[in-house]
């Protein structure tokens, strides 16, 4: 006579019929995930730095000491599946959970459980885990409360490897509410070597991570706040009606194991500032750009605070792991603190982009705490042209030109400032008669970086990659001309000068164009950091030394304000 668990057979019974049956063909959706998020629309607002989780951990698990987990015996309605603890095993650090073709009774097969005895509320949870081969079974990792009353009650977040080795659902359960499911295919086989899982759990956002990179994010019917256990296991469902939602079985492959080797749970920390909530409500990249702008540090407010070095080469690494296709910032990265990273659907032109910008706002003042800027990388762009935009509060319109230049042109990415230029009063000390705040001529700013990170990775594609800077002149400054484009050096001008200069008379006959040789404004560029880097002055030295030619890769662009608008420039620069 087999022992009967009340609780985990009322459970797996509802949570089994819910999940096969009704719920499988409506709700899950098979996802392509390449490095980048699957998050819909309709949940954007959900991926914000609007959370902060400790870093120590109220648990940390490596399977040694099995004093703070659950076994037990007992059946699984509605499964094929009995849990029994000698299924259950331990070895160096790693807990495995096996799945065996062993007839107990009415079932076919003995599977195992676990969970914490402790319960765990709002935070990260990480798991180190290789699924079972995964064709009509089930490996988990999961959340679970319940009232007492499962017919009725009970939260759930799951992360479950079903249908085949490559593929993973995301599910959070609200029962009676509602149930939303997520089948990801991932670009790897998930059953040949270990990877880290991670979920986020906050009053207004699950968030599902593998490997660090963001799959999936939930901003509706959310769980409701509880303490919950943590649970493993491993099962195989009924094949009368688990084959539709976990796959048809395939009893070669019996017996199975599945692998946990480290859990972790950080408990959630603070809740910051709104600031990040209504921008990345934002429907498409320019309202989001020009939400970001009213959080901008303004002239002499002393709020822009140059970066440390740990941030400067936090940022450079952040910005080449997005250009590299990875929009997910590492779990230690210092900008963490003050930085948002994920993938915006841009709901106009159907575009993806990964974003990482400041979101901070420590002491709710309506102004972002630094003003280091944002990066923009299109995920799906192989252009070699990118678009950096120095001044967005001081050159006006210069900020929208730069987003629309870069959804039309299908460029690869955009740099923005992320302050006035003249935000700090302390003078640069790269280029005194500047500011500190001025990232075009100050060599130790976050701008600069991505700067660096950006031509770099263009290089190596191609040596005709381009970068453009868009800036402002007012109306008497070099008042013969409304567009003045130079290579940020006082040499003559190159092929690309020529060709837009070209091009802007055949598509703007009306505008006045010119180019170094063509007249004698003195606003060439010729002491902008990025410039000289990109004409390959040293870093060390773009700060007094300018650059003796031009490599051809670097356009510096003065514009009348009559002419700042995206639209016009991409006739130019596509």
């Amino acid at each position: 006579m087999k022992r009967v668990n009340y609780f985990l057979t009322s459970l797996i019974a509802l949570i089994f019929t819910a999940c096969s049956v009704e719920n499988s063909s409506s709700y899950s959706t098979v996802l392509n995930s390449t490095n980048e998020s699957t998050t819909d629309q309709t949940s954007i607002s959900s991926s914000i730095v609007g959370f902060t989780f400790d870093t120590d951990t109220d648990l940390s698990l490596s399977f040694d000491d099995n004093s703070s987990l659950y076994f037990g015996d007992w059946a699984i309605s509605g499964s094929d599946s009995i849990f029994v603890r000698e299924n259950a095993t331990f070895n160096n650090s790693t807990m495995s959970l096996a799945l065996k073709d062993t007839i107990s009774g009415e079932y076919n097969t003995t599977g195992a459980h676990a969970q914490t005895t402790t319960t765990y509320g709002y935070g990260k949870y990480e798991i180190t885990m290789k699924p079972a081969h995964s064709n009509g079974y089930v490996s988990s990792f999961f959340l679970f409360w319940d009232n007492g009353d499962l017919s009725n009650s009970w939260n759930e977040i799951d992360i479950e490897f079903i249908k085949a080795d490559n593929q993973v659902q995301f599910n959070n359960f609200d029962k009676p509410n509602s149930m939303h499911e997520k089948l990801v295919t991932l670009d790897f086989n998930a059953t040949a070597s270990s990877h880290k899982y991670t979920i986020e759990y906050t009053p207004s956002y699950i968030k599902y991570f593998v490997d660090e990179t963001l799959l999936h994010t939930q901003t509706t019917d959310l769980v409701a706040s509880q303490n919950m256990k943590i649970m493993m296991n491993i099962w195989k469902p009924a094949t009368t009606s688990g084959t539709s939602w976990a796959g048809t079985p395939q009893s070669s492959m019996l017996d199975l194991t599945s692998e946990y080797s480290q859990l972790s749970y950080y408990p959630l920390k603070e809740v910051n500032s709104s600031i990040p909530l209504e921008c990345l409500n934002s429907a498409t990249l320019e309202t989001w750009g020009l939400c970001v702008k009213k959080f901008m540090p303004l002239a002499d407010s002393n709020i822009y605070e140059a970066p440390s070095n740990e941030i400067l080469i936090a940022f450079k690494e952040s910005v080449t792991s997005m250009l590299n296709g990875k929009c997910s910032m590492s779990s230690d990265s210092p900008l963490k603190e003050f930085y948002s990273l994920f993938t915006f659907k841009d709901a106009e032109s159907d575009q993806s982009f990964c974003i990482l910008y400041e979101t901070n706002d420590s002491d709710q003042n309506s102004f972002i705490d630094k003003g280091w800027g944002s990066v923009v990388v299109n995920t799906t762009s192989t252009s070699t042209l990118a678009i950096e935009i120095p001044h967005p509060e001081f050159d006006s319109n210069t900020l929208l030109q730069g987003i629309v230049t870069l959804k039309r042109t299908n460029a690869k990415a955009l740099l923005l400032a992320g302050t006035h230029r003249n935000a700090s009063t302390t003078a640069s000390t790269c280029q005194s008669s500047y500011k500190q705040s001025d990232v075009a001529h100050n060599e130790n700013s976050c701008f600069f970086e991505a700067n660096i990170a950006l031509s770099d990775h263009l290089k190596a594609i191609s040596s005709s990659y381009k970068i453009v800077q868009f800036h402002g002149k007012a109306t008497t400054s070099c008042s013969d001309t409304n567009a003045f484009i130079t290579n940020g050096t006082a040499t003559s001008d190159t092929t690309t000068l020529n060709s837009i200069l070209s091009l802007i008379k055949t598509h703007y006959s009306s505008w006045t164009a010119t180019t170094t040789t063509q007249n004698n404004c003195n606003l060439i560029g010729s002491t902008n950091v990025e410039g000289r880097y990109i004409n390959s002055v040293a870093q060390q030295n773009v700060c007094d030394t300018s650059a003796n030619s031009s490599n051809d890769n670097f356009i510096h662009i003065e514009q009348a304000s009559d002419i700042r608008d995206g639209m016009y420039w991409v006739n130019i620069l596509k």
